[in-house]
């Protein structure tokens, strides 16, 4: 006797063909041969098997979900890049370096001493700025 799935039969002449359809079983197939004094026996199975509608949707669904969840680790790497990005950008520092500046402003308040006293008049009211906006002493004034 042989068992496929859930369909059996009994060969009483074992040089015979079988063909038979299945009870639409999903998943594993169980197969199970039991003879009476044989000595030998061979036997083929040829399994020919279609997907199901509900497979097709759940593979859909799993396939859906783990493309979403890669994306979302993705746009959240992403985003957070851009804000380490921005926060580089706002904490990075612009212009010259601060010990620089401080030189340059004690060497014009210099400057700015000499030329006052040098020049032995008030001229606090001779401060203009140029085309570009830096300021400077107008001793003529």
């Amino acid at each position: 006797m042989v068992t496929v799935g859930t369909r059996a039969r009994s060969f009483g002449n074992l040089l015979t063909t079988w063909t038979t359809d299945l009870d639409n079983e999903v998943g594993q197939i169980p197969v199970a041969v039991n003879g009476l004094n044989v000595a030998a026996a061979t036997i083929a199975i040829e399994l020919k098997c279609q997907i199901t509608d509900r497979a097709i949707e759940e593979w859909q669904l799993d396939t859906f979900s783990k493309i979403r969840i890669a994306y979302e680790n993705k746009l959240a790497a992403y985003n957070q890049a851009m804000e380490e990005l921005a926060l580089q950008a706002q904490a990075g520092v612009q212009g010259r370096n601060p010990e620089a500046n401080k030189r340059i402003i004690a060497n014009e308040m210099k400057r700015a001493g000499i030329t006052m006293m040098a020049n032995k008049r008030n001229l606090l009211d001779a401060v203009n700025e140029d085309s570009f906006g830096v300021p400077y002493i107008d001793i003529d004034k």
